[in-house]
Formats: structure tokens, sequence, C-alpha cells
């Protein structure tokens, strides 16, 4: 499995107001191999992933175009 991350397009997990969320995202989005990163901001990053993702799926459309500048 392969898990591509990308600063571009991310507004749904940049936009939770947590600086350090968004600098761990920002540093390791061009990590070609996921073993390159701490193991302790793996467990952060997909956590957080976790959280956003059932957020994101139990809003309403509005909801969800508030936080995200994509779907706005």
């Amino acid at each position: 499995m392969n898990l591509i991350l990308s600063t571009c397009g991310t507004s749904i997990l940049t936009n939770n107001g947590n600086d350090n969320l968004r600098k761990l995202l920002n540093q390791y989005a061009n990590v070609k191999n996921s073993n390159d990163i701490l193991s302790t901001d793996k467990n952060n990053i997909v956590k957080h992933i976790n959280e956003c993702k059932k957020t994101f799926t139990n809003s309403s459309f509005e909801d969800a175009k508030r936080s995200s500048a994509e779907l706005n």
C-alpha cells in the first residue's frame, strides 16, 4: 500500500487550526518511503487523517465546503 500526501489540495487536513500537524504534513510531504517518517510522527499523521475522514464523512455538504477550499 502506498500513501501519497501532497500539500496541494489537502485543506481538509491542514485547515484545522493545528500548526504542529500542518508542520508535520509539510515536513513529510515529499517523503518517498514511509519508513523515513519517525514512528511517533507517522502515528500522529495517521490519527489526524482518520479523525478528518470521520469528521468529513459525517458532515453536511455545506460543512464540508467550509472545511475544504477545493470543494468551496
